[in-house]
């Protein structure tokens, strides 16, 4: 293992026994001696994730988080004994993240975290959870067959937010060789879907070489990105499934071609004070979903092309047929937003996407007491032009106020960091609980009132006779009925059967207790195929501010419900 900073590196001596960590040269400074008396010994533990056993030879990293005020960077480094135990000693009290690496085995979903110690301190054992890794190996060919190089082979993990199904980019392999090959090694047990991405100068070659064919049907056509096993379109994907070192070695992607159309468009109310405007085409994916928008995030990578200053676009390379969003860019310069639908078929297409201005959200956010929030971090969530989830970022002034630019009217969903929690929210007259309000153009300024107390939910779980002898598993805390705003929190079960959330906003949550750790979980959570079952096996729990309440979770298996 190379580090990029200065580490200390220990290991195990042929009869078991732990050799203490020592300081390796390296190009960047070793980690600074901490002053007597404050330095922080950290002992680690790694366990397999199934059984509790613990794992030899584990190296495990604990490197130092930069800051705006500090970029240095330094690491230490030491290898599990055989009882799977290592210790590092001496550290500087800093934040660091901690990882684990060993051939074949791989951390489970949310094991890595990050550490903040404090000088003279005995900070808590860590205990690192490793599953046995699987692989996921095969080819990408054409339609007859022959092996394509050069492309990029994608991995994806499928999720739910808001009741709609989404794939998120998790890893990309090297490009294929002559061979066609490509391998991804230590995943997580779970679902997965693959990607190929031909390269892009062959499908530029493609095109010109059949812009003049007789043929009008044979015109313009070209290798397409094609989802496993040889769909274009996500709607026909197939997932690759995992268990337990598993490997998936002769997965074969057979890309696919398409005509591709042209579009050509204008644009109207194109600011002077933005110099090089332009539109991003988004290919998106519609599925039923209870919430009004399409996906949460594009399933494909963006394509530019630049507006004219009389407000003329072209893209004559075209797309393949699909629906897209247009998306004006860059979107707020000058305030101004826009962007347009459109559904490639089986013509060119004529666009003529809408600008408009965006307007100011205002106002001033207030402890309790009555005393200024001055600059507290702020993130707003909404619906982005009916098709995602939307995030903005603010932070208020010595005063607590803020002045943020929106694009678009509708509601909107505001959280704190740092344990804030809002107590109410006053705007135009009218005041509601909050987090969430409603945002129009012609509104008034805000007053946020916040606390620093929160409720909290703690409890224990219910262990499924698998779970008994090495307790396991994921807590999930979700807004209940479903908010198409929330992101649900998630607690593991390092050791004992006891969770705790805290700093929460007063309302009704979910509370689910799950044995598996990885994908599984993504396929079920927040999917509305199995919102009822989810109901009748989970726990409902509403809290008020400064409330504290118990609850008792009963494991349940994601797998058992697909």
């Amino acid at each position: 293992m190379i580090f990029a900073a200065g580490v200390l590196c220990g290991g195990v001596s042929p009869t078991g026994a732990q050799i203490p960590a020592r300081a390796v040269p390296t190009p960047q400074a070793a980690p600074p001696r901490p002053l007597k008396g404050q330095g922080v010994d950290l002992a680690v533990s790694a366990l397999d994730a199934a059984t509790g056993d613990a794992i030899p030879g584990v190296q495990i990293e604990l490197h130092r988080l930069r800051t705006a005020t500090d970029p240095r960077e330094w690491s230490y480094a030491s290898t599990t004994d055989a009882q799977g135990k290592s210790v590092i000693s001496n550290i500087v009290a800093e934040r660091y993240s901690i990882s684990a690496t060993l051939s074949g085995r791989i951390p489970v979903s949310g094991s890595e975290q990050i550490l903040a110690l404090a000088p003279s301190a005995k900070p808590k054992a860590v205990v690192l959870r490793m599953a046995r890794s699987a692989q996921i190996q095969g080819v990408v060919e054409d339609g007859d067959h022959n092996p394509l190089a050069h492309a990029r082979v994608e991995l994806l993990e499928e999720r739910w937010t808001a009741g709609q199904r989404t794939l998120a980019r998790i890893r990309t392999a090297e490009p294929t060789g002559p061979t066609g090959r490509f391998s991804f090694e230590d995943l997580l047990t779970g679902s997965y879907y693959l990607r190929a991405r031909p390269d892009p100068s062959v499908i530029a070659q493609q095109l010109r070489d059949t812009s003049s064919l007789p043929d009008a049907e044979a015109r313009h056509v070209a290798f397409v990105n094609t989802m496993y096993p040889g769909s274009p379109f996500l709607e026909g994907a197939s997932p690759i499934i995992l268990s337990a070192a598993s490997n998936q070695q002769d997965v074969r992607i057979q890309v696919q071609k398409s005509r591709y159309y042209a579009v050509r468009g204008h644009v109207d109310n194109l600011s002077p004070a933005v110099a090089n405007p332009g539109l991003i085409f988004i290919r998106t994916v519609a599925f039923d979903s209870r919430f009004p928008f399409i996906v949460d995030e594009p399933y494909d990578e963006p394509v530019p092309v630049r507006i004219a200053r009389d407000g003329t676009f072209a893209y004559e390379t075209g797309l393949p047929p699909g629906q897209y969003w247009a998306g004006y860019t860059p979107g707020g310069q000058d305030n101004l937003f826009g962007g347009a639908d459109l559904r490639v078929i089986d013509k060119d297409v004529e666009l003529k996407p809408e600008l408009w201005k965006g307007f100011p959200l205002a106002g001033r956010i207030v402890y309790d007491d009555g005393t200024p929030a001055g600059n507290l971090q702020a993130t707003l969530r909404t619906f982005w032009s009916h098709r995602s989830v939307r995030t903005d970022d603010f932070t208020t002034d010595a005063q607590g106020a803020f002045n943020r630019s929106l694009y678009s009217d509708g509601t909107f969903r505001i959280e704190f960091q740092g344990g804030i929690n809002v107590l109410k929210i006053d705007k135009d007259s009218r005041t509601s609980p909050g987090p969430e309000f409603e945002v129009t153009r012609d509104g008034g300024p805000l007053l946020i009132t916040v606390t620093r107390q929160g409720a909290s939910i703690s409890g224990s779980v219910k262990l499924r006779d698998s779970s008994q002898g090495y307790p396991r598993g994921v807590v999930t805390l979700a807004i209940d009925p479903a908010d198409p705003l929330d992101v649900p929190l998630r607690k593991r079960l390092n050791a004992p059967n006891n969770f705790t959330f805290e700093h929460l906003e007063a309302g009704r949550y979910r509370l689910c207790a799950w044995e598996e750790e990885g994908t599984e979980i993504n396929r079920v959570l927040g999917n509305p195929a199995y919102d009822s079952r989810l109901a009748n096996l989970c726990e409902s729990v509403e809290v008020k501010v400064g409330e504290a309440a118990s609850v008792v979770l009963k494991q349940i298996r994601a797998a058992d419900m697909q």
